[in-house]
């Protein structure tokens, strides 16, 4: 993205403006147009004293630029130098690169056709301005490379309405969260000039659920000439590549059956697959300080009956004057134990009462909670809820995702199933 051009024969120069609608531009107007050009470089051009004013003779002609143009490999440079000879300038015309304070950024590759055709009409029908929430959604995607995905509401559907704010909340290519900087520019280089004077735009950060998966993977050996690892290796894989390209973005949802598919023909030895769902998030209490903490898996959660076995439960920390405790829970009340026996599920009660769990909303509050220590060093304690139904579904401006880490896949051996069963039939 260009963010300055000025022409002039002083260095100070007069700051030229993209054009944006060429049925307004006079012949005085200093615009600048901006267009691909055969090699897929960018063109910078000016008007003809017709349409936009034309520079004069050995006019300067000075171009910031501070988000990348070379896709993605172009991100983190600080130098330039110059790739090509310019020609058709004047004789002893030169070109200066300066240094910049910040190293590029927002880099992205070319848009594929089948972006285009979705991302065209939405950008013709914004026109200059931003009013609606698709207005800003089409806009931010047009104007800042480093957008992944973008949520936008309006205040009157928050949750308490906010009336006279839009909310936005983006998730960017790099990293999970904006910096307050990269927030900031929105809002001043994109938003400002083309946002409604009475409405207030207002960053929220993506609320993430990791999911937590457990496989059982049938397969045939007499199928395959590889090794149960591998096949292993390849289910893992079909897992990973479902979570990239059909969740980790807004309004995405876990489909169990659609990810059974891929793991099921990930390889032609595997007959069918079972998956258990887990949905985990963390919370950052303070150490050594009480607090309440609300976290919301925005998902119904599995309670059959009342008195059912506990179905929360988080990383280890040390609580009171207790060390390796958890979080459980029992008809609706959260408890902090302590595992004396991991193998047959025995524990001492810590603290029998630090907070409720909502199965139908989803909603954990923990009231009261002063730990000493977190047992993995972070700053964190994860919880992990195990959900109604084995379909997840994110709400507002959740994303879903899937680390590695927490796939488990457990390998049987088909052949030993069907022998078993034949066994019991007899």
């Amino acid at each position: 993205m260009i963010d300055l051009v000025a022409v002039s024969n002083d260095p100070s120069g007069e700051v030229f403006q993209k054009a944006e609608d060429i049925t307004e531009i006079k012949k005085t107007d200093k615009v600048y147009f901006l267009q691909e050009g055969r090699n897929g470089k960018y063109e910078v051009y000016f008007g003809d004293d017709v349409v936009g004013k034309m520079p004069d003779n050995q006019d300067q002609v000075v171009i910031e630029y501070s988000i990348s143009v070379l896709g993605s490999s172009g991100n983190e440079a600080k130098k330039f130098t110059l790739a090509e000879t310019l020609s058709g300038g004047p004789t002893g015309s030169t070109v200066v690169l300066s240094e910049g304070h910040s190293r590029s950024s927002g880099g992205a590759e070319r848009e594929s056709v089948s972006t285009i055709r979705i991302q065209a009409p939405q950008q013709y029908a914004i026109q200059k301005r931003v009013v609606t929430v698709d207005d800003y959604r089409a806009r931010l995607v047009n104007d800042y490379n480093i957008v992944d995905s973008v949520r936008v509401w309006g205040g009157e559907d928050n949750d308490p309405p906010q009336y006279g704010k839009v909310f936005i909340s983006i998730k960017p290519k790099t990293g999970y969260v904006l910096s307050d900087a990269e927030k900031e520019r929105v809002k001043t280089d994109i938003l400002k000039k083309r946002n409604m004077v009475t409405i207030t735009p207002e960053f929220v950060d993506p609320d993430y659920l990791n999911l937590v998966l457990d496989v059982r993977v049938a397969y045939d050996p007499r199928k395959t000439t590889q090794s149960a690892d591998q096949i292993k290796a390849k289910a893992i894989q079909a897992i990973a590549s479902y979570g990239i390209t059909d969740l980790n973005n807004f309004d995405q949802y876990l489909r169990n059956s659609a990810l059974s598919y891929k793991i099921d023909y990930s390889d032609i030895s595997i007959k069918n697959s079972l998956i258990d769902v887990r949905i985990k998030k963390a919370f950052k209490p303070i150490l050594k300080v009480r607090g309440t903490h609300t976290i919301n898996f925005d998902n119904a959660l599995f309670r059959p009956h009342t008195g059912h076995l506990n179905i929360l439960s988080s990383t280890g920390f040390s609580f009171l004057d207790s060390r390796n405790c958890t979080f459980i829970d029992q008809d609706g009340i959260v408890k902090v134990v302590r595992y004396s026996s991991t193998k047959d599920m025995t524990y001492n009660i810590v603290h029998d009462n630090i907070g409720t769990i909502d199965y139908i909303t989803g909603r954990v509050v923990i009231d009261g909670f002063r730990p000493l220590l977190i047992n993995d060093g972070s700053d964190y304690i994860k919880l992990i809820v195990k959900p109604n139904i084995r379909d997840v579904m994110p709400k507002g401006n959740t994303i879903l995702t899937i680390n590695e880490s927490d796939i488990t896949v457990t390998m049987v051996d088909d052949t030993d199933i069907i022998e078993s069963n034949k066994v019991q039939g007899y």
